[in-house]
């Protein structure tokens, strides 16, 4: 099942929503991507892996100072 299928089918499906962000993402379609990569963490905001993950596409994305956020959140989660 594709992460669309998954999100038409259950818009709150956290690991779809995770995957479609690294997809776009590597794909090079930053924005949407940090935009899937946020619904994520905010439907799973204990997740430290979440938190990490979109650190690293806003260092990628050049937005250190949300990036340093994510970051020290992941870490206090951990």
């Amino acid at each position: 099942v594709s992460c669309n299928a998954a999100l038409a089918s259950n818009p709150s499906e956290t690991s779809a929503h995770h995957g479609l962000g690294m997809l776009l993402i590597t794909r090079g379609a930053i924005d949407p991507g940090l935009e899937h990569a946020r619904k994520a963490r905010e439907l799973d905001p204990m997740s430290p892996v979440l938190q990490a993950t979109e650190a690293g596409y806003l260092v990628h994305a050049g937005r250190l100072d949300a990036a340093r956020i994510r970051l020290d959140r992941a870490l206090d989660l951990a």
